[in-house]
């Protein structure tokens, strides 16, 4: 169990990579076309605003997954 929780946090994290990446390469809509969009237009906020929000959902998404490992693996000794 305690590898499956290591690989399932890189996962989530990597999952909302792939997802903004897949977004900005190829779709009509979604924080990777938007920031695509705005880096045409010179906007440097707008570029970065939504790598700060991926970047906050991977962290809460990371966080998920920890809290769900702590409270089924309470026999394992953490920090």
């Amino acid at each position: 169990m305690p590898h499956f929780y290591s690989g399932l946090k890189v996962a989530v994290t990597l999952s909302v990579i792939g997802a903004a990446i897949g977004e900005w390469l190829g779709a009509q809509a979604g924080l990777g076309y938007f920031s695509r969009r705005m880096m045409t237009q010179f906007d440097g906020a707008a570029v970065f605003a939504p790598i700060v929000l991926l970047s906050a959902v991977g962290i809460m998404m990371f966080t998920i997954v920890k809290v769900f490992e702590r409270r089924s693996l309470k026999w394992r000794k953490t920090e």
